[in-house]
């Protein structure tokens, strides 16, 4: 729904992305700037390939967890950057600046950071939910992992490569393409009883 306003260029998304990048622009200190410059790789597309290979390594040698969720880890992942990288081409709108150091070269919505931030730390966050039994260790991981996912979506606000819309639109996504790579991996779960 957020991408049919996008396209339509809906007037009122584009006087708040506008506002609000203004505002992120004004009043964004350099210690801050330098700081998400830095953050933001942690939603690129090499970190979440590593992040990814190592979890997939993780779930295939744990003793509690069962093997079969390595493939909705991979159908989320793979997914997600297919996705992204189609509803960019689909849309095709302009970033507010081009960036090539924090690797902001594309068209603009959906945040593909953004969308895959919800897509890794989200499904991370299912693994810690569904294993760690420990409850302050559960909710102090969780914490810790929505704090990142959050962060690496905002920090392409604070580096002007996205507008808001952008980031809400890619963290929807995001959690959209999480939930059928739940289903499916809960499905397979129960098949494998």
């Amino acid at each position: 729904m957020l991408a049919l306003f996008i396209t339509r260029e809906t007037a009122w998304i584009i006087r708040i992305d506008e506002a609000i990048q203004a505002s992120m622009t004004t009043h964004s200190p350099d210690w801050l700037y330098t700081t998400m410059n830095w953050w933001t790789d942690l939603g690129s597309v090499s970190f979440f390939t590593t992040g990814t290979l190592l979890t997939a390594l993780f779930i295939w040698i744990h003793p509690r967890i069962k093997p079969v969720w390595v493939l909705p880890l991979t159908v989320n992942m793979l997914g997600i950057s297919a996705l992204s990288t189609w509803m960019k081409e689909v849309t095709a709108r302009p970033r507010p600046s081009i960036n090539e150091t924090v690797d902001a070269v594309s068209f603009s919505f959906p945040s593909a950071h953004a969308s895959g931030s919800a897509a890794f730390y989200g499904f991370l966050i299912l693994l810690v939910t569904l294993h760690v039994s420990h409850s302050r260790l559960k909710i102090s991981l969780n914490l810790v992992l929505l704090f990142m996912m959050l962060t690496v979506s905002f920090s392409r606000l604070i580096l002007n490569v996205h507008f808001f819309s952008d980031m809400l639109g890619g963290l929807l996504l995001g959690a959209g393409w999480l939930f059928i790579a739940i289903r499916t991996g809960i499905f397979l779960d129960q098949k494998t009883r």
